[in-house]
């Protein structure tokens, strides 16, 4: 049984295409048959929409991850003939599985089942059992493996491997806690050595720490302000770099993005939020970018009472983007740090590139 297949057999059986990031990408129909795309820039761009999860992409990002160096015009006019090629392909699924408008490429969601999403889920349900099984199967592969399409691309890629990987050892971590405190250390042994497959570091790092010497928090989606549709991406990645850097204080435990992200644009109050995802404080803000300056907006909240506990705003620009993501990072465990009485060790931002093409 090929990978593809055996993600299908470990899913919930729903009549869905799917799609295999780890590794080579592979899409299947709902009778298991696979769906041939041989235009690779087609399965790229087909590619990055099942990893996008939904979010759309904006068609001139695209074109320029594809067709580095080239006339802007020549760009376009070759991606448009891509989801020409692509859309012909895809009939045999008997399903729209992309959504294409003259701005921007998105998955749809609703008949798409991917092995990460199917990974995550299992995850943030707390399903050992079913994210060992899909943990075996992925093994130690990477996303999106044998791709390649220039610099650009690259980057790309590298950031969105860099946060996934972050999600999901937020997960495991979160997963082995719960199994560490029901006692069930079988479980726990076999989804750790499974995923020391993927992170050999996690065998040897103390990942079961007492559940009291944890503060739980949750990093809510940031709001981007006064940005155009095709720039709110920024706010949600400077949400997402704040899970990863609160995710390095070993007295913290951070939700996953998958959990905290499912309460975008929500009107359950804040208390209700905190007590779905069973932490004790909540961190919210807000993103402005015009130009080159970035100023970000960070609230701590109670989550018993719903009250503002601290907040700040930073400025910065799009040149020292980490060092803002730093400052930020740092400043917030501080805070919650103080709010508890407790001395936070101070996390540190990893840079993933230099390059500010490549981070957008």
């Amino acid at each position: 049984m090929d990978h593809a297949a055996k993600i299908g057999a470990i899913g919930e059986g729903q009549m869905l295409c799917r799609a295999s990031l780890f590794g080579a990408f592979q899409v299947t129909a709902p009778d298991g048959s696979e769906i041939a795309v041989s235009n690779k820039r087609a399965r790229a761009v087909l590619a990055m929409a099942c990893l996008e999860g939904g979010e759309a992409i904006d068609r001139d990002h695209l074109s320029k991850l594809l067709w580095p160096g080239r006339f802007e015009a020549h760009a376009r006019a070759s991606l448009r003939q891509c989801l020409l090629e692509l859309g012909k392909a895809l009939e045999a699924a008997g399903g729209d599985l992309l959504y294409v408008t003259r701005n921007s490429v998105a998955i749809n969601r609703p008949v798409v089942e991917t092995d990460l999403a199917l990974l995550e889920r299992a995850l943030l349900s707390g399903d050992h059992k079913d994210a060992a099984g899909l943990l075996s199967v992925i093994g130690a592969t990477p996303l999106l493996d044998q791709m390649n399409f220039g610099d650009g691309f690259a980057g790309w890629l590298s950031a969105h491997r860099a946060r996934v990987e972050r999600r999901l050892q937020t997960g495991v971590e979160n997963c082995l806690s719960t199994l560490n405190e029901a006692g069930d250390s079988e479980g726990h042994s076999r989804l750790l050595k499974i995923w020391s497959v993927r992170d050999p570091s996690a065998g040897q790092a103390s990942i079961v720490r007492a559940p009291d010497a944890w503060t739980k928090v949750a990093v809510l989606p940031f709001r981007p302000l006064g940005m155009a549709v095709d720039q709110t991406y920024f706010a949600e990645g400077m949400a997402e770099e704040l899970i990863t850097t609160l995710g390095q204080v070993s007295q913290l435990q951070v939700a996953g993005r998958t959990s905290s992200f499912h309460f975008r644009d929500s009107d359950v109050s804040l208390p209700e939020i905190a007590q779905a995802l069973s932490v004790s404080h909540l961190i919210e803000g807000s993103v402005q970018r015009q130009g080159e300056d970035v100023r970000v907006h960070v609230h701590l909240i109670d989550g018993t009472t719903g009250f503002e506990l601290w907040s700040h705003r930073y400025d910065g620009t799009t040149d020292a983007i980490f060092a803002l993501q730093e400052r930020v990072g740092q400043a917030v465990t501080a805070a919650i740090g103080n709010a508890l009485g407790i001395e936070m060790q101070p996390p540190v931002v990893r840079d993933m590139t230099h390059s500010k093409e490549a981070y957008d």
